[in-house]
């Protein structure tokens, strides 16, 4: 049942996702951090230990937050989630066409260690023109 139901999202993450590639995508962003946070989660590579989450706004900044438990693999905890995410936006139509009609992305870090978190906020926006 749980490999049905892992497939079944799977194929609902891809179909939204290119859903998003269709005319008038960029007024169907509102609302889809989470869905693409979570797309993330089940269809990418990241290290040990984190996670993505959509952090919401901030003015016209959409913000996703990789959140980073330090005990799972120490030797991970001082990276930088800008290329998963640009890796994310970038490989897929859809979300590059949002980024390229100037849709601004940032990523922060919180950093879970010893009964603490730290954030560390993004210095630059995702971009797909490498």
């Amino acid at each position: 049942m749980t490999v049905l139901r892992s497939a079944l999202n799977c194929l609902v993450s891809a179909a939204a996702i290119a859903l998003l590639a269709a005319p008038g995508a960029a007024a169907e962003w509102d609302g889809m951090g989470p869905f693409i946070a979570n797309y993330y989660e089940e269809n990418m590579y990241s290290p040990k230990g984190w996670k993505l989450t959509y952090g919401g706004k901030e003015g016209n900044v959409d913000v996703f937050v990789f959140e980073v438990d330090l005990k799972n693999d120490p030797s991970y905890g001082d990276g930088d989630g800008y290329v998963q995410v640009m890796s994310l936006f970038c490989r897929d139509d859809g979300l590059r066409d949002f980024i390229d009609q100037g849709m601004k992305v940032r990523v922060d870090m919180r950093r879970f260690e010893k009964g603490r978190s730290t954030l560390s906020k993004g210095t630059r926006y995702v971009t797909c023109n490498n």
